[in-house]
């Protein structure tokens, strides 16, 4: 197992305690709008992840994970925050075997935190 498979896979997905901050700091209702915009554009950005996987256009990658690494920064989400990071250098380095790697962990983190987050909304 790679250092960074090791690493995030301690991550937790979700800093719970950074909602539980955000919510007293601006109360639910606003929160809550922000939680719908965040996963719609969680959504849109793993979208875009897929493609730039899939055409292999490195530098549309790491320009996803740059965006990524810091709208999950902002909502505690430290697992895709980490991978975002890791992903986005692998990228720029162009190094298609790391990128092949973390790729699919990320994505799988993406969905795992879009079903939560749903979840966490009540939304659908």
């Amino acid at each position: 197992m790679t250092d960074w498979h090791s690493l995030q896979s301690r991550l937790p997905l979700l800093d719970r305690s950074r909602l539980v901050h955000l919510r007293q700091d601006l109360g639910g209702e606003v929160v809550q709008r922000l939680l719908s915009l965040f996963i719609e554009d969680i959504r849109q950005q793993r979208k875009d992840l897929v493609q730039a996987f899939a055409d292999q256009d490195y530098v549309r990658l790491s320009h996803s994970c740059h965006s990524l690494k810091s709208v999950c920064g902002s909502y505690g989400v430290l697992r895709c925050q980490f991978l975002s990071e890791k992903l986005e250098v692998a990228g720029r380095r162009g190094d298609s075997e790391q990128v092949s790697a973390m790729t699919p962990v990320l994505l799988q983190g993406l969905t795992a935190l879009l079903e939560e987050m749903t979840n966490e909304t009540g939304g659908g």
